[in-house]
């Protein structure tokens, strides 16, 4: 129902206990669990170096995000070239997958969102986003994955927009 419109309490009778939409979940990509056997970290990762891990060491007891994933065929449909042994690749999410090897985790919470593999702009930009605004991310690194955003785009303006930064 449109806000400011009237209705009757009668109809409102649908809309309520296990039908109501207050207690159901507002993501479309539901989380789910994956063995770590079937998760690869991207290969194009912009970090060549996944960095000290203590700081998730929580992860062998509780994961507070899941990670972004896309499934094999789709990374493949870009990159054919690229090996991916598994079921998953990890776009959003290596330092966790890193983290749970290391930590002695066996499995990890994963959303998959095929649909940032539709280009390879937009897989570039969504792996690019989570470290681009941190602080150990290393400026050679930032500066070698802002450049494959610009090759894929065409020009620095464009890739800029995606990043939402400046040109500068």
């Amino acid at each position: 129902m449109a806000r400011g419109q009237r209705t009757s309490l009668a109809s409102l009778t649908g809309a309520v206990g296990d039908n109501s939409p207050v207690d159901q979940p507002i993501s479309r990509h539901p989380s789910r669990s994956a063995p770590l056997s079937d998760l690869t970290p991207n290969p194009r990762n912009p970090r060549d170096y996944v960095g000290d891990l203590e700081d998730l060491a929580t992860i062998a007891d509780i994961q507070l995000q899941p990670a972004v994933v896309v499934s094999r065929g789709a990374y493949q449909r870009l990159y054919p070239d690229d090996e991916v042994p598994t079921r998953w690749v990890v776009i959003n999410g290596c330092r966790r997958l890193a983290a749970a090897h290391k930590f002695g985790r066996h499995d990890l919470e994963i959303i998959v969102k095929d649909e940032i593999a539709r280009d390879k702009a937009t897989l570039i930009t969504a792996a690019i986003s989570e470290n681009i605004d941190r602080t150990d991310f290393d400026v050679i690194e930032e500066a070698r994955a802002v450049e494959a955003l610009v090759q894929e785009c065409g020009r620095a303006d464009a890739a800029a927009a995606r990043l939402r930064k400046s040109e500068g």
